[in-house]
Order: C-alpha cells, then structure tokens, then sequence
C-alpha cells in the first residue's frame, strides 16, 4: 500500500498539573507504558489500489484487528554505513529503561539516540522503543538506553527477538476512515488514517 506521509508521536507517559492560584507546575510520571501514535497519510490513490485498500480496511474489522506498521523511512545503518539486523537479549531481569544487547556490530557506535528498535517478547509483545542514547558495542555488547519502559521482562534464556534494522509498531485504527466517490471517477481522493499502538 503506498503511503505519502506518516506523522508520529512518541509516548509521554505523564501528567501536568497547573495550580490555577500559584501558576506553579507539577509533572506526575505515569505507572505503565504510554503508546506511540501515528498521522498515516495516503496518496490519491487508482481505481486498483483503491480496492486493496479497501479490502485491507476491511480485514481490519474497525479497531479488532492490529497491523504492523514500519517507523523508518529506510532500513536503519550503522553511522558507518553498515546495514543492522537483529540483536539478542544479554542478560537476566532485563526490564525499565534499559536493554542490554548481543551480536552487534563489534566496538563501534551501532545506532545514534532517536533511532528506533522494536522488541518481540516470546509472548507475542510487540514494542516500539525509541534510543535516548547512542548505542555503543564493547565486542559485540551493548546497552540501548531507552526513551520509554519496556513493558516485559526480558531474559537470556527467551527467544526474544530485537529488530534494528527496520523497527516497526503494531498499530490499530482510531477511527472510522471512508473515501469519495464520483460518476467517471479513475482516481481516488487522499485519505488520512489515525492510529495508536496495539497492546
């Protein structure tokens, strides 16, 4: 399905309270993850590609049924070039703001803070994280310093899977979305879908 545009959020798990009398502000950090969120913007579309995707629509039963959706624009690199892959889990207990991780790219700065990686726990947990720090390989281990809580434990022993090179986020409709039709019609209006990680 092309897509022109896509416009996302990352989560901000807190709350600002003003006091209305003393102006003074207070932020409460949220127990829990918070969710990514994504303004995904399709082309005009033709008559074909717009019964797939309408036929895609559909299949999503409304907000029942997730998708994955990529969060890059091209599959990530190393700052020297070399294209990533993915990692393993190193470690016991793995949990909060940090992911230590295996079978990097030995010695070297793998990923720059804001990129992105998606963690896939044995259960099915599909996580988009976003670096708060460069990534940096001793041998082929490194800590990922993370922008949001990871919402599983995660262990050596688990079949987790790391993606780095092109992270995606299990997402789901807001809305209804429609579309426009009209006599003589061969190609159809741009349509914007609201969407909100699944978990």
């Amino acid at each position: 399905m092309p897509i022109r545009r896509t416009d996302w959020t990352p989560p901000e798990a807190d709350v600002l309270s003003r006091s209305m009398w003393t102006g003074a502000s207070q932020v409460n950090t949220l127990a829990g993850p918070a969710r990514w969120r994504c303004k995904v913007e399709l082309p005009p579309l033709s008559a074909a590609a717009q019964l797939a995707w309408r036929g895609f629509n559909a299949a999503l039963r409304g907000r029942a049924n997730a998708f994955r959706l990529v969060a890059v624009e091209a599959a990530q690199r190393t700052p020297a070039g070399v294209l990533l892959g993915q990692a393993r889990v190193y470690g016991d207990g793995q949990t909060g703001f940090q992911l230590i991780l295996a079978n990097l790219p030995a010695n070297q700065t793998v990923m720059k803070a804001g990129q992105k990686l998606t963690a896939v726990h044995p259960d099915g947990d599909e996580q988009l994280v976003e670096l708060a720090a460069d990534l940096v390989s001793t041998a082929d281990v490194g800590t990922a310093l993370l922008g949001s809580p990871l919402r599983r434990t995660y262990n050596t022993s688990t079949t987790a899977s790391i993606e780095l090179g092109s992270p995606w986020a299990l997402m789901r409709k807001m809305q209804p979305v429609g579309w426009g039709v009209g006599p003589l019609t061969t190609r159809y209006d741009a349509a914007t879908v609201d969407c909100e990680e699944y978990f």
